[in-house]
């Protein structure tokens, strides 16, 4: 991870800015608890929804199987995927200077 930051009210937060980087950043351990949480929450709750009630009535095939796989795996990467945008470092430097600034030109 390229780096924390840490102010006086918040545990480290991870960054990256390579893919080796992002992969640290989604199994670091807060972060990983948090998605597969909200997996486990969002796809019950869907899957109740939708699939429940072929379950219960014992129409089990392998396409609502995947279909199950698939509630639970989308908002594992929906939320993996909102970590990763949060918390991406770029090398672009910002200009806070006026003069030297092309923006409004």
């Amino acid at each position: 991870m390229s780096g924390s930051h840490i102010s006086s009210n918040q545990a480290p937060r991870a960054t990256w800015s390579t893919w080796p980087e992002a992969r640290a950043v989604i199994t670091f351990g807060p972060n990983l608890r948090r998605t597969v949480s909200l997996a486990l929450q969002v796809g019950t709750a869907f899957f109740s929804m939708n699939q429940l009630p072929a379950v219960a009535a014992g129409q089990v095939t392998l396409a609502l199987v995947l279909k199950g796989v698939l509630t639970y795996l989308v908002p594992l990467c929906v939320s993996n995927y909102g970590i990763l945008a949060a918390s991406r470092t770029h090398g672009v430097v910002v200009r806070t200077d006026k003069e030297n600034s092309d923006v409004g030109n």
